[in-house]
């Protein structure tokens, strides 16, 4: 994990002054190093993974034409290297291997790499600058464009000390409404934007234009439709295997549950039970719906150790706060939270490198909402009637109810809950993709769960100095993934059948068949009873500035019994508007919430 930020202007008058921003050390403390000419001026936060000293960053081509900054990883760096034939470029690291890859074959060469990735490419040559982001967004890029300067980071808070932006009203106002945070590349400041996933920026002569590098569905569309359970297999022992390349140890965030599990189980197959993997959980204490135990009776099967942190939900008010400087945007609440203060717990173990279960939910039908629309698909084409009943037991739904459901979720965009459990507007346009479930599988990962999480958890790994690895999306897994058929990631009603029938392969059914537990982090229980006084207080400071048009948005927002994330958001928009100040944001945008200044 490291970070970057900086400043291109086409005007040759770059000074050391107008470049003065927020600092990203926690994202890389092992080194700090800058370039600078009359058009560039770069700093970059190194967090060394692979590589000796020789592999700082920025770092300049050999030919002296590019200078480089990559944040995240590019795991297939060795074979990029053998294909350069300059297989000499392993020991310097990905980074040397990517600048010479840049240098040699061009900006197109992007395609190529496998990894998680943000990279900013300078062409002092030409004078032109290129933001480049991974296939779905793992690594971040934000930037801003004023007049013929060209602002970057890797994180909003240093380009907000730079240029002063303005909360986006419409962004706070559709998040309240359809409690999806803003599309790509909008954000809730204005005039600063994300780098698309999979996207190519360029900036040069006064012109900034993207393309794509990479389209899933194209990709998948390509795919023999006969994909197999076998080559699944495979495809996720090869993503395994690239993302244990490091200098350091590496170890797995453990829930218990089918993701982290089938991950236990293929590491095991790979290096073998004698190689000990570290195995890392949050722990929140008198919750009895967690899978704590669960995770624990699998360890032990493994003869691993569960570390674990206790959360201690007295401090959530105080963590609250500190995250929320760290990821500069509203958040997903206390989950979040105690993944945060896991995070922490492992930089103090002096675990750097984690492989986390990411993306199992949204390939293989993990979410209530997925199987709905899988029994949807199945009632309108009237097929496999002893499916249908089976995927209804799953999700605990009459015919009749499942019906309402689909259309009312359909309808609304997929708004609302993974769960079931709440219905909002959405703004998002989804249009239909053959089946609905791959509509909804397209809208999860491009749109909605997946950039959504990536984003938290960039900023709470990165906040303490360390790194995040998803092998499940690695893009040919991905692809091939959403290649399978449903009836083999639906099989005898329970979802993430290719997870589960990794797992059967060492261990008992009554680790494999089990419904998804949502309720793991009991948030509604935390926020009314443990946390009430700080939830009132929270309640009663947003509420003050409910004058004008917010008054009347949030009172069309009732607040949902069964999901407490309509509560968590009122809390957080005013941890978010508190936290803005701080950092001396512009809040001159909201004037109309409030007649005293914030």
């Amino acid at each position: 994990m490291c970070g970057f930020y900086g400043v291109f202007s086409l005007n040759q008058n770059i000074k050391i002054k107008s470049t003065e921003s927020i600092d990203l050390n926690h994202r890389g403390p092992d080194s700090t190093d800058i370039f600078f000419d009359k058009n560039f001026y770069g700093k970059f936060f190194r967090l060394k993974i692979l590589g000796n000293n020789q592999s700082n960053q920025p770092m300049k081509s050999y030919d002296g034409r590019w200078i480089i900054m990559l944040n995240g990883e590019v795991y297939n760096y060795k074979e990029l290297a053998e294909e350069l034939e300059k297989i000499n470029l392993i020991k310097y690291g990905d980074t040397r291997v990517l600048t010479e890859l840049i240098a040699q074959k061009g900006i197109k060469s992007i395609k190529k790499l496998n990894g998680m990735f943000a990279i900013v490419i300078y062409d002092i040559l030409k004078k032109k600058i290129y933001l480049v982001r991974d296939r779905f967004g793992i690594k971040p890029i934000y930037y801003s464009r004023i007049d013929n300067t060209l602002f970057f980071s890797s994180e909003i808070k240093s380009i907000s000390k730079m240029i002063r932006p303005s909360i986006s009203e419409k962004s706070v106002e559709d998040y309240i409404l359809s409690e999806l945070y803003p599309q790509c590349p909008n954000t809730f400041f204005e005039k600063i934007y994300e780098v698309k996933p999979a996207t190519i920026c360029e900036y040069s002569n006064g012109k900034f234009s993207e393309y794509k590098y990479f389209d899933l569905e194209e990709s998948v569309s390509k795919i023999n439709n006969n994909v197999s359970l076998d080559y699944i297999d495979h495809l996720l022992t090869n993503s395994i295997k690239l993302r244990f390349r490091s200098n350091l140890p590496i170890n797995l965030h453990f829930s218990g549950g089918i993701d982290s599990t089938a991950l236990l189980v293929k590491v095991k197959e790979i290096f073998g039970d004698e190689m000990p993997i570290n195995l890392f959980c949050a722990k929140f204490s008198n919750n009895k719906n967690q899978d704590f135990y669960k995770a624990k009776n699998i360890a032990k099967f493994f003869n691993e150790k569960l570390n674990y942190k206790n959360i201690n939900i007295k401090k959530i008010p105080q963590f609250a706060k500190e995250v929320q400087y760290f990821l500069d945007e509203p958040y997903g609440g206390i989950p979040l939270i105690s993944m945060f203060q896991l995070n922490q717990y492992e930089k103090k173990k002096n675990h750097i490198v984690t492989l986390e279960g990411q993306g199992g939910d949204e390939l293989f039908s993990g979410y209530n909402s997925h199987m709905l629309m899988a029994y949807y698909d199945l009632y309108l084409s009237n097929k496999e009637i002893n499916l249908q009943d089976k995927i209804l037991k799953y999700l605990n739904l009459s015919k009749k109810s499942a019906l309402i459901k689909s259309k009312k979720l359909i309808k609304n965009n997929f708004g609302g809950s993974t769960d079931l459990t709440s219905f909002q507007n959405s703004n998002f346009i989804v249009k239909k993709k053959g089946s609905w479930l791959k509509t909804i599988e397209y809208f999860n990962i491009l749109q909605n769960k997946i950039p959504r999480t990536l984003r938290f958890h960039d900023r709470v790994s990165a906040a303490n100095s360390r790194e995040l690895r998803f092998p499940y999306l690695d893009h040919n897994f991905v692809i091939n993934s959403l290649a399978l058929k449903p009836n083999l990631k639906i099989f005898d009603g329970y979802p993430k059948y290719p997870l589960r029938n990794i797992i059967k392969r060492r261990l008992d059914e009554k680790y494999i068949y089990k419904n998804k537990n949502s309720l793991n982090v009991p948030q509604k229980e935390i926020l009314s009873k443990s946390l009430k006084k700080w939830t009132s207080e929270n309640l009663k400071k947003i509420n003050s500035l409910q004058n004008g048009r917010y008054k009347k948005i949030f009172l069309k927002k009732s607040l949902n019994k069964h999901n407490s994330f309509s509560l968590w958001q009122k809390i957080n928009l005013n941890i978010f508007f508190e936290s803005l100040v701080k950092i001396n944001a512009n809040l001159k945008s909201f004037s109309t919430l409030n007649n005293k200044k914030l």
